[in-house]
């Protein structure tokens, strides 16, 4: 937040914009300009930890499926829960990208 161009401050005083106006087209516009590129790569991290954690010691969740299918030779299981881990993986990143580049400036 307090990134914010000094010149969009002043011109906010100048067009008189109210509080929340100031916040909803400068304040948060400029913050978020930043932000989605940071949610993008913590997003990457936290999924690689989850989906390995749900490897190896979950008893519930898409790891410990394709985990138990594997052991019992169930292939189809298999495909599935890779498929749902990447296909979820995608999207959410494809998700954070539109939002990034909503915010570009």
């Amino acid at each position: 937040m307090h990134s914010v161009d000094p010149k969009l401050l002043q011109m906010r005083q100048i067009i008189r914009l109210s509080r929340l106006e100031r916040l909803r087209f400068i304040t948060i516009p400029s913050a978020m300009s930043r932000n989605p590129t940071g949610l993008r790569l913590g997003f990457g991290y936290a999924w690689r930890a989850l989906v390995g954690a749900e490897l190896i010691a979950a008893s519930t969740g898409l790891g410990y499926l394709t985990i138990d299918s594997e052991e019992l030779a169930r292939t189809d299981r298999v495909f599935v829960g890779i498929a749902v881990i990447a296909l979820t993986g995608v999207l959410i990143d494809v998700v954070l990208r539109v939002m990034r580049g909503m915010f570009r400036s």
